[in-house]
C-alpha cells in the first residue's frame, strides 16, 4: 500500500552517478522540466516543417510520447514539445514526422506510414 499511495520519483544515473534523467508519477511537467523541454526542442514545435519557430502566436505544449495512463510516469525522454495543431492531430489518430527523423502517433513512437519515402 505504501508504494501505491506514494508519489514516486526515479532517477537515471550514469556510471559516474551523475543524473541523466528523472521520471516521476506526476502527470504534468514541473516548471524546470518545461524549461528543459523548451531548450531541448529549441523553442519550436518538434513536428517536421510544422510551424515557424519562435512564432509568438503558436502555443507549444508538452506531449507524452508513451501514454501516461499506460506508462504511469512523466520524463523528459518520453516528452516532445508540439504546437496545438499537431497535438490535436496526434490525439485524433494521425501519424506525424518529427524534426529528429522519428515518427509519432497517438500510441507513441512508430514507423513511417506505408508508401512514405
Amino acid at each position: 500500500r505504501w508504494w501505491c499511495d506514494a508519489k514516486v520519483t526515479a532517477f537515471v544515473l550514469s556510471r559516474g552517478l551523475l543524473p541523466l534523467g528523472v521520471v516521476h508519477t506526476g502527470r504534468t511537467l514541473n516548471a524546470t522540466e518545461r524549461k528543459a523541454t523548451y531548450l531541448q526542442h529549441g523553442g519550436a514545435c518538434a513536428g517536421l516543417g510544422c510551424c515557424s519557430p519562435h512564432d509568438p502566436l503558436v502555443q507549444l505544449v508538452p506531449h507524452h510520447v508513451l501514454g501516461y495512463a499506460k506508462y504511469g510516469g512523466t520524463s523528459l525522454a518520453h516528452t516532445v514539445l508540439v504546437c496545438d495543431r499537431l497535438h490535436h492531430d496526434l490525439h485524433h489518430g494521425k501519424t506525424v514526422p518529427l524534426r529528429n527523423g522519428r515518427w509519432l502517433n497517438e500510441h507513441g513512437w512508430t514507423q513511417p506510414p506505408a508508401g512514405h519515402r
